[in-house]
């Protein structure tokens, strides 16, 4: 990734409440969704950043989401950070629950995805073989299925190979971290390839997000991976 790159200036102190229309994301799921398809895209540390934790991985995921349920589905602000939160799954039990559940005007977020993979005793485990199941059939319930991660080494290189996109952040300055957009340009027709993407544009945007929200994030983390 392109740490060198300097963002606009245009995006970096707006607040968490100044929801945009515009988030890079957003825009490829909204063209997918005009298209009557989806995406699969990953959100990632940039792996020459400092801290490679708590640079805004899902908060970037959330505003995605957000967004797209207040400018494109009509929601109130405050409905539509409810609804990106509500959007969030931390197993792979919850995302094929909500992949039957959903409907096409839904995006599913695969919190710190790295996480659901056991040590390697096998070629595929059996959260592996639940995984690309749903990877065969995400697409027909949902505009966009958005996954996280620490880095990319930790996700089994066939959902790499299934994402469009892939997003890369890093922090700029406290409460605001920068996003690298790439598409992936692979042959999905040769699935033993290795997964390759071109850089396509970056943004800045703000970490922060509503207090009720990320206290209820927090909370129904702490359940799923500490119990």
């Amino acid at each position: 990734m392109s740490h060198t790159r300097l963002v606009s200036e245009r995006h970096i102190d707006l607040k968490w409440y100044h929801l945009r229309d515009n988030y890079l994301l957003l825009n490829a799921i909204v063209n997918a969704d005009r298209n009557n398809s989806s995406i699969l895209a990953g959100v990632v540390a940039d792996p020459y950043a400092v801290h490679l934790r708590g640079n805004g991985k899902t908060s970037y995921a959330l505003h995605v989401a957000a967004a797209w349920y207040r400018f494109y589905r009509g929601m109130d602000a405050k409905v539509a950070w409810r609804r990106a939160l509500d959007s969030i799954v931390f197993s792979v039990e919850e995302l094929k629950e909500r992949i039957d559940s959903s409907s096409r005007n839904d995006i599913i977020i695969a919190d710190d995805i790295g996480r659901w993979f056991p040590p390697k005793q096998s070629p595929y485990s059996k959260v592996e073989r639940e995984i690309f199941e749903v990877l065969e059939t995400f697409r027909l319930n949902c505009v966009a299925l958005i996954w996280t991660a620490v880095l990319v080494r930790s996700v089994p290189t066939k959902i790499l190979l299934h994402s469009d996109y892939m997003v890369y952040v890093s922090i700029i300055k406290k409460r605001t971290s920068r996003a690298e957009l790439w598409r992936s340009i692979i042959d999905k027709t040769r699935p033993y390839k290795e997964p390759k993407f071109t850089f396509i544009a970056e943004e800045a945007f703000p970490t922060k997000y509503p207090d009720e929200i990320h206290e209820e994030y927090n909370r129904r983390r702490l359940v799923r991976f500490v119990g």
